[in-house]
């Protein structure tokens, strides 16, 4: 449910308690105490139950939404009333117990004061209160998934103290220091999303360090960074010269995470921050002396006060368990966010004292370590390790095997915990992704800094609990020494009777000895790059082993002992770049699903035996087609059920010959396998070369049934070119003329990208469509092409970017325009040659009109664009248009040429310009008719003078826009907008007064005046702006000096947004109203 669909269903609830209201205000009309107190129950009561219904929704729908400042306003102010009153009527059935005195009126004192808490009840319940749930504003930087602040003052207050320092130029560098767990990194997460910054900076670049750990590099730092700014660093040259040219010219803020040791911006590439650029960074640290030299203010987090620990731990909680035992827990807590937010998810779910004792007796018993704060959270991490059950214990357990602080490959992770059958044996690999997600939601696992899900991090802290627990658990059966810098293995002792060992991230050389490990199951050695020997017999007694990974070692070959684990599921030896083949034996390897070899100097068809393995084909000789050279080796057969016959994911990479070799593999191995699920196929070379290797690889592969995800890696980066997601297919085509493959779609849902990246489109709520096409026609070849126009016909949603060629959609042939029938949503952008949508004389439009079913027309970036129609209107074209956005349109003097057009638009419900420098007017006549128009913005258009409306032409308008509109005049006529809620003016020079009088905005609830120097008053007339009206901000309006609040209802307005200055200065025609109103005003 949309931010809109909730806040419409919250106001029909509001009509529904009309009644009730009016029913209650009758009755209110009573003064005596004896007959008003039953309707001030009543009137509690109700009042009560709606803010429940509120507090209801805005739980149902937290993390999505959250309350509105009103909101809370309110919600205290009905707390308070309800105490106030439970008190009145309490008071009041005690007197009635009493005798009644000889004279005077017994209730009269408390009559009185009933009836007013009864007229109070009545205010708040009938006040408008449906804007509970707003939407998190969206930013230009990349947003955070995190917890709001606002209802703790320790860290709120540290928010906006870092706020207020980014806006003194002198401060140019900001550390924020504290101890673990006090909630350094959530304030830089709500740093990051607040709304202020979007006009401050040009950029906001979030990079999480951890150099405290032996894995930090500049080198991460610097790639982090690269990777916010879009630059590819795999073509190799000095990172730090290109992240310094990228960032030379931009004014940008720099959020670096857990820093604990000192930084050298040089070194990274960063340009110091100064007067000129404007950048600033701020850093988070455990330490409180770190890089002195780059930042000038402090500001210290500690401990939440008691009061906010108990709050936050009550609102985890989500109940209020008043047992003992949970101030125990509470404690254990030691008032640190982290604590509070981990122990109260732990305990949430217990319903019994018996079960939380017991849940507080788990967490005090841990060893003693640390000071108290550590020890407290070692006790509080094996609590979390306790409380995982099952499988998600299980798969936990085994992440804290990989090193500290490493970047996890969720899929890596994944086909570890399938291969050890840690999720039983029946589950599909959606059941671990789940369990994955519910362990990230734990935050026992974190998103790493590579993006986009595909990496994770576990929190040094909870790994060193995990492997403290995963050790007692097995009886020392598992071995892990990561980052150590071993040079040499350990004790051949200790590597026996394990189930796993992993010596990944080290200095070892050489691997002599074979361990006696028959129940091992997982070896890790990745990141060893010096090691370059294993003895040929080290794996003899390995016979159980399912996970090796020797990804980025020195090997040259394999043993031959590996080529007998006949229960070797995974095996990882992508970057052993000095790996130059494999044995011909590795098709033994019978039980194996995933292999990766990429990054390796491997030729996988130039290996017979592996090539004839992966196939499970039973061949005498090598065919020449697919390998070369007139003397094919004749091989021996080999039998069926030894070949790969279980592999789901396949890595390998050509380098040498990449484009060739590519098609050739995939297209003998298409036609045999039915296992594969992912193929990932990384080509040395640029992907504007590779077409022909993209379509003839996913041409070929198409009839492997089972396969959900096909990507290339090129030199400049990835390209996913099949994925399935909940059964909708997409799938990528380098250009118009490849779509011959694809004209027979089918019922099933799919999404064509052509020349352009798969989940790149632009119209707003695209999944709303089944069926899309998006056309990135670079080329300029002619437009549309017969392959797309055979398509179009199966699609409801279009999108065309950058064509050189298309003047208009009705330059299409009869039988090209009636392709578009069904399109319901289109966006044309880019196009440097469309002048119009369409042209009444076009030969197409004679037999058909023009996009009938046509909902969402987003127009961007056409140069040569002067109107939606021009010639003669085509009946029931653009009939059923909902949503019109034009942008960047410079040709573009008026929009709709005849209002005949404009009468066709009734069922217009948005209509959005923006950065039309030429626009004059919007249609021919002002007597047009909007009658469903309830958007209207406007931004950019300085030579727009008047509106298209008169008095009531466009009755259901709610959301009025005006951005910079110099050259906006006066209105005329007062118009009447009965329905409009929100209003905006910014940039609008001319206007001194706004066109709201005689009742015409009688639901506006939230008016900005922004940078109008020549408005003096609100209102035409002394009549109300509104009597709901709950948001007013005015900023650069000077001669806007007197505020006549009889114009103004204070019923239920929140606040009054303004500068310090001009508020100071305002005159009050009546002193009494000024103190009525301070109390709303809010600096900004």
């Amino acid at each position: 449910m949309s931010g809109v669909e909730i806040a419409g269903a919250v106001i029909a609830g509001g009509m529904l308690l009309l009644s009730t209201y009016e029913k209650l205000k009758a009755e209110s009309e009573s003064k005596n105490g004896t007959e008003i107190r039953p309707t001030l129950a009543d009137a509690i009561r109700e009042l009560c139950a709606l803010r429940d219904d509120r507090e209801h929704t805005c739980r149902a729908y937290r993390g999505r939404m959250e309350h509105s400042n009103r909101y809370h306003t309110w919600l205290e102010e009905v707390n308070n009333l309800e105490a106030r009153a439970n008190g009145l009527i309490r008071e009041h059935e005690k007197r009635i117990q009493q005798p009644k005195p000889l004279w005077g009126r017994p209730f009269s004192k408390l009559g009185k004061k009933m009836k007013s808490a009864t007229i109070e009840a009545l205010r708040l319940y009938k006040q408008v209160i449906d804007v509970l749930l707003i939407k998190r504003g969206t930013l230009p930087v990349v947003e955070m998934d995190t917890q709001s602040i606002k209802e703790y003052p320790t860290l709120q207050n540290c928010l906006d103290l870092i706020l207020r320092h980014l806006q003194d130029d002198r401060v140019k560098g900001i550390r924020v220091h504290g101890m673990f767990g006090v909630g350094k990194t959530v304030i830089m997460q709500n740093l990051n999303n607040h709304g202020d910054l979007a006009g401050t900076f040009d950029l906001v670049v979030w990079v999480k360090v951890s150099n405290n750990s032996q894995n930090f590099s500049i080198g991460q730092i610097q790639k982090d960074i690269a990777k916010r700014l879009n630059l590819n660093m795999e073509d190799g040259g000095d990172p730090a010269g290109r992240i310094r040219e990228e960032l030379k010219d931009k004014n940008y803020l720099l959020l670096l995470d857990d820093v604990n040791e000192d930084l050298d911006l040089e070194e990274i590439g960063i340009p110091p921050p100064n007067d000129k650029n404007g950048s600033k960074i701020v850093l988070t640290s455990r330490k409180s002396r770190v890089c002195n030299s780059i930042v000038n203010k402090s500001v210290e987090v500690k401990r939440l006060s008691n009061q906010e620990a108990q709050a936050m731990f009550r609102k985890v909680l989500g109940n209020s368990r008043t047992w003992p035992v949970v101030q125990q827990v509470f404690e254990y807590c030691s008032r640190l966010p982290f604590l509070i937010q981990t122990i109260g998810s732990a305990f949430q779910n217990k319903e019994t004292e018996d079960s939380w004792v017991m849940g507080l007796s788990n967490l005090r018993h841990f060893p003693n370590q640390g000071d108290d704060a550590i020890q407290k959270a070692y006790k509080y991490l094996e609590l979390c390790c306790e409380e995982l059950m099952g499988h998600k214990k299980d798969c936990f357990l085994f992440t804290a095997i990989f090193p500290e602080d490493s970047e996890i490959n969720a899929h890596c992770l994944l086909d570890c915990w399938a291969a050890e059958e840690l999720y039983g044996t029946d589950q599909e690999q959606g059941y671990g992704r789940q369990i994955l997600y519910e362990l990230k939601t734990a935050s026992l696992l974190e998103e790493g800094t590579s993006g986009r899900g595909e990496y994770l991090r576990m929190h040094k802290l909870i790994r060193k609990v995990a492997l403290d627990k995963l050790f007692a658990d097995s009886e020392r059966k598992h071995l892990v020494r990561t980052g150590e810098s071993l040079q040499n293995p350990p004790k051949i002792g200790d590597l026996n009777q394990k189930y796993r060992i992993s010596l990944a991230d080290n200095n070892l050389r050489v691997l002599q000895e074979c361990p006696n490990s028959p129940l091992l199951f997982t070896l890790f050695l990745q990141k060893n790059q010096n090691l370059n020997l294993i003895h040929i017999d080290f794996f003899r007694k390995l016979n159980n082993l399912r996970i090796l990974n020797l990804q980025n070692t020195g090997i040259v070959s394999i043993p031959s002992s590996l080529l007998k684990l006949k229960n070797l599921k995974v095996f990882y030896v992508n970057d052993c770049t000095s790996l130059g083949e494999l044995p011909p034996e590795i098709g033994e390897l019978s039980s194996l699903e995933v292999l990766d070899i990429r990054g390796t100097r491997v030729q996988i068809l130039h290996e017979p035996y592996l090539y004839q393995k992966i196939n499970g084909l039973v061949r005498r000789f090598i065919q020449k087609a697919i390998f070369g050279g007139p003397n094919s080796v004749p091989l021996a057969p080999f039998p069926e059920t030894n070949c790969l016959r279980h592999l789901k994911h396949l890595l390998v990479s050509f380098k040498d010959n990449g484009s060739q070799d590519a098609v050739g593999f995939c297209g003998a191995i298409s036609s045999i396998s039915t296992t594969l699920e992912e193929l990932v196929i990384d080509v040395n070379l640029y992907k504007n070369l590779c077409n022909t290797t993209i379509n003839v690889v996913r041409d070929g592969v198409a009839a492997m049934t089972r396969l959900t995800f096909l990507k290339f890696i090129f030199r400049d980066g990835p390209e996913e070119v099949i994925k399935v997601v909940a059964g909708n297919k997409k799938i990528y085509f380098p250009e118009a003329g490849d779509l011959a493959s694809f004209l027979n779609p089918g019922s099933t849902s799919f999404e064509v990208y052509v020349g352009c990246s798969i989940s790149s489109h632009q119209i707003p709520e695209i999944s709303q469509y089944q069926w899309k096409l998006k056309v990135h026609n670079t080329r300029g070849s002619n437009f549309p092409t017969p392959n797309i126009t055979a398509l179009l016909p199966s699609c409801n949603a279009f999108e065309l970017v950058d064509d050189n060629g298309l003047e208009r959609l009705s330059q299409f042939g009869t039988v090209e325009t009636a392709s578009l029938d069904g399109i319901q949503g289109c966006l044309i952008e880019g196009c440097n040659r469309i002048g119009t949508i369409a042209n009444g004389g076009d030969p197409a439009l004679l037999a058909s009109p023009m996009l009938p079913g046509l909902l969402e027309l987003y127009m961007k970036n056409l140069p040569l664009l002067t109107s939606i129609w021009t010639g003669p209107w085509k009946a029931g074209s653009l009939v059923n248009l909902e949503t019109l956005l034009i942008e960047d349109c410079i040709g573009v003097q008026e929009l709709l040429t005849d209002s005949a057009i404009t009468s066709n638009f009734l069922r217009l419900r948005k209509l959005i310009l923006a950065n039309l420098q030429n626009l004059q007017r919007i249609c021919a006549s002002q007597r047009s008719n909007w009658p469903a128009l309830e958007e209207l913005r406007i931004d950019g258009c300085p030579r727009l003078s008047e509106l298209p409306f008169q008095q009531v032409n466009a009755n259901n308008l709610k959301k009025l826009i005006l951005v910079n509109l110099p050259n906006l005049t006066n209105f005329t006529n007062v118009v009447i907008w009965p329905n409009l809620e929100e209003l905006r003016m910014d940039g609008c020079l001319d206007i001194s007064m706004l066109p709201l009088s005689n009742g015409s905005t009688t639901r506006l609830k939230k008016l900005t005046l922004i940078s109008m120097p020549n408005l003096m008053t609100l209102s035409t007339d002394a009549s109300l702006v509104s009597p709901v009206l709950e948001e007013l901000e005015i900023r650069s309006c000077p001669n806007l000096t007197c505020l006549a609040f009889h114009q103004i209802s204070a019923t239920n307005l929140r606040h009054i947004k303004a500068l310090q200055g001009w508020w100071d200065a305002l005159t009050w025609q009546d002193p009494e109203v000024k103190d009525v109103v301070q109390k709303l005003f809010r600096p900004l």
